[in-house]
């Protein structure tokens, strides 16, 4: 296939990549169609969906709050899981920890700071903007035993990562409390909702 590639023309080129892509994203609406009829395992590793922003929210001049489309996803995320994500063809995929999740709603939250060009990117969409790719849920989930204290600690924007596993025990009977710090008080995030 590679010896093929060298001998075709640009365009040609270009039509034969833009054809596999096409391939490739049918495939995945293919399968997300059968999850969503329920079909096959919610819990499909690497399941790959095009995502529409619902709401933002700047939280710091670097730091924004996403609240993401994602019904499968949603469906089956667990506390401390991420998504992979991708903003553009051809750009980069970044992992994003699951803030929070609403699987009635259908819905995801992730908060992202702005450090590189594809989280720059990123916060520059707005409600009603898509992302490219969103793969998910990922990674292993917290499993923390119900009544007991959980003392959460975070960090700036980390401070995300612990709105999930709060909510969770919180809601299986433990108590929690939170302990926040950032580099500046205007870098502090979350503290209401924690």
């Amino acid at each position: 296939e590679q010896l093929r590639l060298r001998q075709l023309s640009k365009e040609q080129i270009e039509t034969f990549e833009h054809q596999r892509l096409a391939s490739e994203k049918q495939k995945t609406v293919n399968e997300a169609q059968a999850l969503a009829a329920g079909q096959g395992d919610a819990r499909q590793p690497g399941l790959v969906t095009m995502t529409t922003i619902l709401e933002t929210r700047q939280l710091t001049p670097v730091t924004k709050w996403f609240r993401l489309d994602a019904p499968l996803i949603a469906r089956s995320a667990q506390p401390g899981q991420f998504v992979m994500l991708r903003v553009r063809e051809g750009g980069e995929r970044i992992p994003v920890t699951i803030a929070d999740y609403d699987r009635d709603a259908g819905t995801l939250v992730i908060v992202v700071q702005q450090v590189g060009a594809t989280t720059t990117r990123l916060c520059a969409l707005e409600a009603g903007d898509e992302i490219l790719d969103v793969a998910g849920p990922l990674g292993s989930a917290i499993d923390l035993p119900p009544g007991i204290h959980v003392c959460g600690v975070g960090g700036g924007f980390g401070t995300a990562a612990l709105l999930c596993p709060m909510r969770e025990q919180r809601a299986r009977g433990s108590r929690t409390t939170a302990i926040l710090g950032a580099r500046t008080k205007d870098l502090l995030i979350l503290a209401d909702d924690l």
